[in-house]
């Protein structure tokens, strides 16, 4: 649901403001205000100062409707709410397998905390709890936690978090046996509104569809969509999709199977599931025809078309049990600048959202063949544009060997590739490499400093001084800023860096 559009309580009107006041003034004068005369200067300056305590007037007035607050007083109005504190950034996790060189007589402890990370020391990753090798076995496996909240963590594939930090007795190896996941960003305005307006129905334990399914979206930001549905009585399943379109990983269902099988949330007499949806999938087959002297060219139109299907696809996906509905592809394309469109695939089909299906499973649209032949074009476009930012990132590391401190400016960019040339400058400049990336008003940024060094005092003035968001350690510090290329150059020449 989108925010809502400010109201105006006041009309912020400066003509109108001006000709009451002119008004009002020739009637106890008895004389006529003249254009440009002292006297219509005065009130074209009263005029502009009322209109602008109108504009705070209405800015005031939005700020206390939930819909239309933003920010701090957005939080401050949370309290009108059962949830009441925004969603904070949450860390990744992973399980991790630590093995021994050999079995042994009494049981080996992996003390909490222990620390490992991948091979290029990114980011660190410890464990939750203390854990221990039991006798006559060389393995145990436990749940090992980012130490940076949010997405950033997400997506470690099994076996690429490897490399130990902190040794441990009997050490010969330690790796992850499952993708990273479960690491969410704080909550936004608009994230965190809806869980103020879901969190109505949580005064009470879980029991009530619209309970459920406000406990299960607690878990994390990245949840786009829960359904909850009660085949038998008694029973109670939840099914759950992600923002990206996808089903939930087994951390994530473990998380919200937690969350609502807790003893002040469940009735006593339901049993709670987590399962994952039914897939439907579906073909895309169009043929399109353009204008003949169109402004755009057919490249052009070509690009425009494949990026309204991928919204299609993506839109299609974004909630359990939205019917395939070619018609809103129809209008996409229409969109993009073609004449006609001719669709074959895919035909109009209800798909069920568990609600009035007691004996079916929830369904979600799966692309098949169409998301295979796009995301074979995206991975090659990606494996590509990978290609020329590692050589570009390679040629400006070189660039600033030798040079120490280095501050970089860069447009927008992915977080991900902020951080790799990051990395790339910090490991050649010989001391701390910053990267901002974006406009003017708004950077994307990473900090890398290749010795470990701590920089969590320099990013908490950083974020202090620059309006900003995020976090590191271990010589890695990654978020986001409010202010001009000005006020950062000028923040690091107060710390001593260089451009």
């Amino acid at each position: 649901m989108s925010r809502n559009a400010e109201y105006q309580f006041v009309p912020t009107d400066t003509s109108t403001i001006e000709a009451l006041l002119v008004a009002l003034c020739e009637k106890l004068t008895g004389a006529t205000i003249q254009p440009g005369s002292p006297d219509r200067l005065l009130i074209q300056w009263v005029s502009n100062i009322i209109v602008q305590e109108r504009v705070m007037n209405n800015y005031t007035g939005n700020q206390n409707i939930p819909s239309r607050a933003e920010g701090e007083n957005l939080d401050a109005l949370g309290e009108l709410f059962l949830e009441h504190i925004r969603p904070a950034a949450k860390a990744a996790t992973c399980q991790m397998r630590f093995s021994i060189s050999e079995a042994q007589e009494s049981a080996v402890l992996i003390p909490a905390g222990t620390r490992i990370t991948d091979a290029s020391g990114t980011l660190t990753w410890e464990t939750v709890k203390d854990v221990y090798v039991p006798i006559g076995e060389t393995s145990v496996e436990t749940q090992a936690r980012c130490q940076t909240a949010g997405v950033v963590g997400n997506g470690y594939s099994a076996s690429q978090i490897n490399a130990l930090v902190d040794l441990y007795d009997y050490y010969s190896e330690c790796t992850s046996i499952t993708e990273s996941d479960g690491g969410a960003n704080e909550a936004t305005d608009e994230e965190f509104y809806e869980l103020m307006r879901a969190s109505m129905d949580g005064y009470s334990c879980a029991g009530a569809r619209g309970s459920y399914e406000y406990f299960a979206k607690q878990v994390s930001t990245e949840i786009a969509d829960v359904v909850a549905n009660s085949p038998t009585p008694g029973v109670v399943k939840l099914y759950v999709l992600m923002d990206d379109g996808t089903l939930a990983t087994e951390e994530i269902k473990a998380a919200v199977l937690s969350a609502c099988s807790a003893d002040d949330v469940r009735p006593l007499t339901d049993k709670v599931l987590v399962e994952d949806a039914e897939t439907v999938s579906y073909d895309i087959s169009i043929t399109y025809y353009t204008q003949s002297g169109g402004s755009k060219s057919a490249a052009d139109i070509q690009a425009a078309v494949n990026e309204a299907v991928a919204e299609y696809m993506s839109w299609q996906s974004a909630k359990l049990g939205r019917d395939i509905n070619p018609s809103y592809l129809v209008g996409l394309l229409m969109q993009t600048g073609i004449k006609r469109v001719a669709l074959t695939e895919p035909e109009f089909t209800v798909l069920r959202d568990g609600g009035d299906a007691p004996e079916g499973a929830v369904r979600v649209p799966d692309a098949a063949a169409a998301v295979e032949r796009l995301e074979a074009e995206l991975s090659a476009a990606r494996a590509a544009q990978a290609h020329l930012e590692e050589t570009a990132f390679a040629a400006i590391a070189k660039e600033h060997a030798g040079r120490g401190d280095i501050l970089l400016f860069q447009p927008p960019m992915k977080p991900d590739s902020i951080r790799r040339l990051a990395d790339a400058a910090a490991r050649t400049c010989g001391g701390l490499a910053a990267v901002f990336a974006g406009e003017d008003g708004h950077f994307a940024y990473a900090l890398v400093r290749p010795d470990g060094g701590d920089i969590a005092p320099l990013v908490r003035e950083l974020n202090r001084t620059l309006q900003g968001r995020g976090g590191g350690r271990n010589g890695f510090a990654q978020g986001s800023v409010q202010a001009a290329r000005e006020e950062i150059e000028s923040f690091f020449e107060k710390q001593g860096g260089s451009a």
